[in-house]
């Protein structure tokens, strides 16, 4: 995986040697190395205020995609949710059922 850590970099030149783009070449990198702003191949006449200042910052990164764990129920869990399933389906059922006993009572009343 490619790691962007900057995107845009502040050069230092003439007005006619500003280049349009920096190219970043990863050719040479292998896994979890990093490309410096000292290592980016600049036109003639354009420099980098930063590498002036004695800053030498990372530009791109590569290094190995993490995964996300997934966790896996244990037995215990996928019981105790098999368990709850059928009793969350009863619940509906027995309101559904209490409704009309309700509407009687009201109905015997009038």
């Amino acid at each position: 995986m490619v790691s962007h850590l900057r995107n845009e970099v502040e050069v230092l030149c003439l007005p006619k040697d500003l280049p349009e783009f920096v190219d970043v070449d990863l050719s040479g990198l292998d896994m979890n190395q990093m490309l410096y702003l000292a290592d980016l191949k600049l036109p003639e006449g354009v420099e980098i205020p930063e590498l002036t200042h004695g800053r030498n910052a990372p530009v791109v990164s590569i290094h190995h995609a993490r995964a996300e764990e997934v966790e896996t129920p244990t037995a215990e869990a996928a019981a105790a949710a098999g368990a709850a399933a059928p009793a969350a389906a009863a619940a509906p059922a027995a309101a559904a059922a209490a409704k009309p006993a309700a509407e009687a009572k009201k109905d015997a009343k009038k």
